[in-house]
Formats: structure tokens, C-alpha cells, sequence
């Protein structure tokens, strides 16, 4: 390894560790934080290694809380910039891929145009069954439209997993409300079926509640 690589590498290595660190101190400051709210705590007095500190404005303690959320929170968003990628928008795209697959496979059967000519590109091979086999993106990714070709494999002899690629490649549009749904269903799947939204995201929402709780009191109280 060069010295240049293993300098990147501790580098990287001391961000991450940074980076675990003050996901702990967010979590740890907002959880206190909200217990403090929430339970309405007030500490008028402290024990120091045996002696009695007497607290003039127990107010105080949660604005030094409030304090350290803040500080802790900046932290935890600079190391979670210097991070850089993390996969978030790789792992949507494979996922939406294999979502597109099977959007492609039911569309090809529902569609009466597609359904004959595909129906008509098996018979040239003497097969009856298909599948999806890949998607590949046609042409420019426009906003609410995206067009994707389908390479399709014909089984042709099920019991010896023989298969055809066939020379029929299809274009599909996907326009609109259909897009949406696959684009959300993609990103549902990630975060609930992946580490990244409890590692990255978590932290985030966790340092949310005392805010919104804190405007709560304030709106409800007027």
C-alpha cells in the first residue's frame, strides 16, 4: 500500500470512528433532553464528589441541554457530511431496477400490441415461457418520465433451463403516477430493508423529537 492510500485510509478510518462517536453523543443528548421535557425536570440542587451545589435557576439546566443538543447535533451533521457517499442513491437504483423488471413483465402481458408481438417473437423461437431478463435506460432520464429497453430471455427447454436471448428489444415508457410509485416503493425498500436509514437517518429523526415537542408545549399553551 502506498503512503498516499494509507493515509486515506486512516483518514477514512478516523472519520468513521468520529462519525460513531457523535451519532452516540446525539442520541444519548436527545434522549436526555427529551426526558427532560417531557417530565417537566427540574434540579434545584447537585452533589459534587460530597458537595452541595445549589441551582439559582434550575432553568438553567435545560438551557445548557438545549446547548449541547445544538452542538452535538452540528457534529454529528459535519461527520455525517464528510462521509460522503453512502450508497443511499446506489441501492435505490437497484432496487428500482429490479422494480422496473417486473414492471416491464407486466406490462408485456398486459399490453395487447406488446402481448402479440411478443407472443409472435416465441412462436419464431418455438417457446412458450419468458422472463425478464435485464432493463437498461433508453434515451435521456427526463423529470416524470423515463424510458427503459427490456432484453428478454425465451425458455425454450424448461427441464434442461435452456434459453434464448431474444433479438426483440422492446422500448417502454414509464410516465408519471406509475413512475412516482415505483420511484417511493424503491425508496421505502431501502430504508426498511438496509442499515443505511438506523446508521445515517435514525440520529436525525431521534434529535427531532425534542424540537417538536418543545413547539408543541408552545403552541398548545397558547
Amino acid at each position: 500500500m502506498s503512503k498516499r492510500n494509507l493515509m486515506n485510509t486512516m483518514a477514512d478510518d478516523r472519520i468513521w470512528t468520529g462519525f460513531i462517536r457523535q451519532r452516540r453523543n446525539l442520541m444519548v443528548a436527545s434522549g436526555i433532553l427529551a426526558f427532560a421535557l417531557v417530565a417537566d425536570l427540574s434540579i434545584k440542587q447537585l452533589n459534587i464528589f460530597g458537595n452541595i451545589v445549589e441551582i439559582g435557576k434550575p432553568v438553567a439546566i435545560r438551557t445548557a441541554l438545549w446547548v449541547l443538543w445544538g452542538y452535538w447535533l452540528l457534529r454529528y451533521y459535519v461527520y455525517f457530511r464528510d462521509l460522503g457517499d453512502k450508497s443511499f442513491r446506489n441501492k435505490q437504483r437497484f432496487r428500482m431496477r429490479t422494480l422496473m423488471e417486473h414492471f416491464a413483465a407486466k406490462r408485456l402481458m398486459t399490453d395487447p400490441f406488446f402481448s402479440a408481438e411478443l407472443h409472435k417473437q416465441l412462436q419464431q423461437v418455438n417457446a412458450k415461457t419468458w422472463e425478464v431478463r435485464e432493463v437498461y435506460y433508453a434515451g435521456p432520464l427526463l423529470p416524470g418520465r423515463l424510458a427503459i429497453s427490456v432484453n428478454i430471455n425465451a425458455i425454450t427447454e424448461p427441464e434442461k433451463a435452456s434459453w434464448v436471448d431474444l433479438p426483440w428489444k422492446p422500448i417502454l415508457e414509464i410516465v408519471g403516477v406509475p413512475l412516482f410509485i415505483l420511484n417511493v416503493r424503491a425508496w421505502l425498500y431501502v430504508l426498511a430493508n438496509t442499515s443505511l436509514f438506523s446508521e445515517y437517518l435514525l440520529p436525525y429523526l431521534v434529535a427531532a423529537v425534542p424540537a417538536i415537542y418543545y413547539v408543541y408545549c408552545l403552541i398548545s399553551d397558547h
